[in-house]
């Protein structure tokens, strides 16, 4: 179950009681375009996610929303060498963070 959660961009939290599983619990992301299509904002444009979500669940979000490439499982230290590499193969790269 843990698995197919991550594979539909949730992150799984498992709850034990007295060392045993008691409950799996999902949390995900919405971002913030509730209701609208996010993808209409990236028309005409090749667009990279860096996060430090796990790979499986990152994939999953970029397909939901739309995004081309994904650097997954970067730590906030890591975020400058993962631009870089993106603009390596860009004319252009800008980035945005949500925090």
């Amino acid at each position: 179950m843990g698995e197919r959660l991550g594979n539909e961009g949730k992150s799984p939290l498992y709850a034990a009681v007295d060392g045993r599983l008691a409950a799996i619990l999902a949390v995900a992301d919405q971002g913030d375009n509730a209701g609208r299509d996010p993808r209409s904002a990236f028309a005409g444009l090749k667009v990279a996610m860096i996060t430090d979500d796990n790979a499986r669940t990152a994939r999953a979000i970029a397909d939901r929303l739309g995004i081309d490439e994904v650097v997954a499982e970067v730590l906030p230290g890591g975020r400058v060498d993962a631009i870089k590499a993106l603009r390596e193969g860009c004319i252009r790269a800008a980035f945005v963070a949500r925090r």
